[in-house]
């Protein structure tokens, strides 16, 4: 397992964007990003970007396979120095303490295409040794958008095995109290969460891009929203 984990501000405020869009529906995402250190396993895992999934069909493994693989395909075609390290899942239910069955099945999926190398991280550089677990994120509604709490609860799952947790404390938001700040006005006051699409979008409206939601997560697109 890695040392720390670090989300970058607007990775983080896209994954609450993409929760407040759907607060009725579980809504899962992929998280994108590298490990410090040239792929050292124990090195500080950093978050760079997210990418919404699903808020409707996140149940149907199906749907989660083929954004996966359109994903991993876009990441590929694009040059993208990043690459899927993980699994996000916000529930519906505010209660929810532990990983739905869905997620841990996508997680389980992450997993073994790290492992297979089919993701660019993995790699680990000269002498760096792979990492082969995907991190997920559970998403704690019931204190979501509270300054002192980035309510993000941290896992890994490794290839065919059970969840491992995180400690919370080793999770870092980069500068927390203003992105919490600033997104809690963007979400409550000016709607900044209507522009964010996901896959189940896309199958409704193929015009609707859903692999490319970052700028709206940017500090001055959610202040500005």
């Amino acid at each position: 397992m890695p040392s720390s984990i670090r989300l970058t501000s607007s990775a983080y405020s896209l994954l609450i964007l993409h929760a407040a869009a759907h607060p009725q529906s579980t809504v899962t995402g992929f998280l994108l990003g590298k490990v410090d250190g040239s792929g050292d396993a124990d090195g500080e895992l950093t978050v760079d970007e997210v990418v919404p999934l699903a808020h409707h069909w996140n149940h149907l493994g199906t749907v989660e396979d083929v954004g996966l693989e359109l994903l991993t395909s876009h990441l590929a075609s694009t040059s993208s120095k990043l690459s899927v390290i993980g699994v996000y899942e916000a529930p519906a239910k505010g209660s929810a303490i532990v990983l739905s069955h869905s997620a841990l099945r996508l997680a389980g999926k992450v997993s073994q295409q790290i492992a297979k190398g089919k993701s660019k991280e993995i790699d680990g550089g000269a002498g760096g040794r792979s990492r082969q677990a995907c991190l997920a994120l559970l998403l704690q509604n019931g204190s979501v958008l509270q300054p002192t709490s980035h309510a993000l609860k941290p896992f890994f799952v490794p290839p065919s095995s059970s969840a491992q947790t995180f400690n919370q404390d080793k999770l870092a938001v980069e500068d927390a109290e203003e992105t919490i700040r600033t997104l809690t006005e963007a979400v409550r006051t000016k709607g900044a969460w209507k522009a964010v699409r996901d896959l189940d979008d896309h199958l409704e409206d193929t015009s609707v891009d859903w692999l490319n939601n970052k700028l709206i997560a940017s500090q001055r697109s959610v202040t500005k929203a």
